[in-house]
């Protein structure tokens, strides 16, 4: 873990196994519901800037009480992740960050 992040992958992890700038995927796993994708995405965006953060895929689980949405971030840096996992680990109904 990194900087007392839960959901981060230590920042030396990152900047060892990437090469930036690159594009960076993390999966908010949560209710099911609108407030919850908006708010996992308007979290992303307070970390970068909205033109780095697009939508990848939202799923559902088969009975439909929980979702994971999938975020792309565009990233130059391993501490712009760690501040991506930072600010949406705070979405009301979180389950995990992946």
């Amino acid at each position: 873990m990194s900087q007392g992040n839960k959901y981060a992958p230590a920042l030396e992890v990152l900047e060892r196994t990437l090469s930036f700038p690159c594009a960076y995927v993390i999966k908010a796993f949560g209710p099911c519901s609108p407030e919850f994708e908006a708010g996992v995405l308007a979290l992303a965006k307070d970390a970068l800037s909205a033109e780095c953060v697009r939508l990848q895929g939202i799923k559902t689980t088969r009975s439909g009480d929980r979702m994971s949405v999938s975020v792309e971030l565009s990233v130059d840096s391993a501490e712009q992740i760690v501040a991506a996992y930072a600010s949406m680990s705070g979405c009301p109904g979180l389950i995990t960050l992946m």
